[in-house]
């Protein structure tokens, strides 16, 4: 009886092991033509309407200087739920690094763990792409979700 059970549970650990899917790293690689980070993340009351429920996240971009590049921004912040926000843009510099400011106003309406992913693909001869991912939490508020506001930093 002892031994049908010993068989019954090593049976059952190696078909959940199989059925655990590999872990997955962002890309890291910073020898690339282009370089993703987030630089900071946080919640506020951003707008002044007494609410702490707006997020704010600082990215910053780093390419290898070729005269004017251009390249796919896309920054997603997903809520505890899972409910995600996905912010997509087109980007033209001739700057070697560039610093944004995202704003994303009445998006902290959950409590629990939110997630910040910022993914950059280089428009070129090659399929260059670099992502990178941030995870914090924010206290609940509540209300709808705006668009958030996108500010290009000069360099």
């Amino acid at each position: 009886m002892l031994r049908n059970k010993l068989k019954l549970l090593i049976i059952s650990a190696i078909i959940l092991l199989a059925l655990v899917p590999a872990s997955t790293a962002a890309v890291t690689d910073t020898t690339g033509p282009i370089k993703v980070e987030i630089l900071d993340a946080y919640y506020a009351d951003l707008d002044n309407d007494g609410l702490e429920d707006d997020v704010y996240s600082a990215v910053k971009v780093s390419l290898i200087p070729q005269g004017i590049q251009v390249y796919d921004y896309l920054i997603e912040l997903e809520l505890p739920s899972g409910a995600t926000f996905s912010y997509y843009y087109v980007i033209a510099t001739n700057k070697q690094v560039v610093l944004y400011d995202n704003y994303f106003w009445d998006h902290a309406t959950e409590s629990g763990w939110y997630k910040i992913t910022v993914s950059v693909v280089l428009i070129s001869s090659n399929f260059e792409y670099h992502e990178t991912t941030l995870v914090f939490d924010p206290p609940g508020g509540h209300g709808g979700s705006e668009p958030p506001q996108f500010t290009l930093i000069g360099n």
